[in-house]
Parts: structure tokens; C-alpha cells; sequence
């Protein structure tokens, strides 16, 4: 095994991520798309939009959510790196296999972060206004609200 699949190997640890705190900002779900909506259209659209830029949880310096290539997600969580997969079906994306580093860190770091990855992993009701993304548990009816990120960080070891 080389170095990398060693790291990737040791510093990785999967989370059970169900339940958890709120992050976020707290709003009113949206209206429907239009109808006579393209759905196919409407979900490259979307999918675009979500791949364009790397994303900032508001209210955070440092939890981040970058789309990738092949169904991939990854970002910082305050913390430590974390990878995972998604799924994007219509306006419902679904993220799972969540994995992170396993560096700890001072103060509040740990607590956010734990609580970041919990609320991110499973289905989202996706939507944005203007340059925001919205995400709306399906379960929790909690939303994670993220920003462009001005100044994304980029993980060492990619």
C-alpha cells in the first residue's frame, strides 16, 4: 500500500451521522418550480449551479461543501477534511459515506464540526436564492444555508 492509501486508510474514520444540532439559518421552505417545468433541464441546472462554486456554511469561517466530479463532495469541516458521496434526484440531494480526518482540535472546533457533518449527511431539499443555497433536511426540517466561498481552502493532500 502506498503512503497515500495509508493516510487515507488511517485518517479517515466513517460517522454515524443521524440526528444532531441545528446550523444554519431557519426559514420557511419555498414555493414549487414552476410548472410546465423541464424536470431533466431543471436538474442540470441545478447541478451546475451546485458545481460552480465551493460553498461556505454561513454564520462559519471555515465549514465548507465543494461538489466534485462523479457523484463526489468534500469540503473542511472546521476541523478536519471530510469526503463523502451525493446524489442529486430532482431538487432532493443525498449525501452518505461521510468520512473525515481524525485531527482533533482546541475549543469549540470538534462540537461544530461533529455537528456540521451530522446535519449535512442524508436528503436535502435543495433550492437557492440569488447566490445562497438552501438545504432543508427532509427529516430534521433543519437548514444548512450556504455562501460562495471567497476564499476556499484546498486540502493538502488532494
Amino acid at each position: 500500500m502506498n503512503a497515500s492509501g495509508r493516510w487515507l486508510g488511517l485518517g479517515l474514520v466513517l460517522c454515524s451521522l443521524l440526528g444532531g444540532t441545528s446550523l444554519g439559518s431557519m426559514a420557511a421552505p419555498s414555493s414549487k418550480p414552476p410548472r410546465g417545468a423541464d424536470p431533466g433541464q431543471a436538474q442540470s441546472t441545478l447541478a451546475q449551479k451546485l458545481h460552480a462554486r465551493q460553498w461556505r456554511l454561513e454564520g462559519t469561517r471555515a465549514s465548507s461543501l465543494d461538489f466534485r466530479a462523479a457523484g463526489q463532495a468534500g469540503g473542511y469541516g472546521g476541523c478536519n477534511w471530510w469526503i463523502g458521496s451525493y446524489r442529486l434526484e430532482g431538487d432532493r440531494l443525498t449525501f452518505g459515506g461521510i468520512a473525515a480526518t481524525k485531527r482533533a482540535c482546541m475549543g469549540d472546533a470538534m462540537v461544530q464540526e461533529d455537528a456540521f457533518l451530522r446535519e449535512l449527511a442524508g436528503t436535502h431539499r435543495v433550492e437557492f436564492a440569488g447566490e445562497t443555497l438552501r438545504l432543508e433536511h427532509t427529516t430534521t426540517q433543519r437548514v444548512l444555508t450556504f455562501v460562495p466561498d471567497v476564499q476556499p481552502r484546498t486540502n493538502p493532500r488532494q
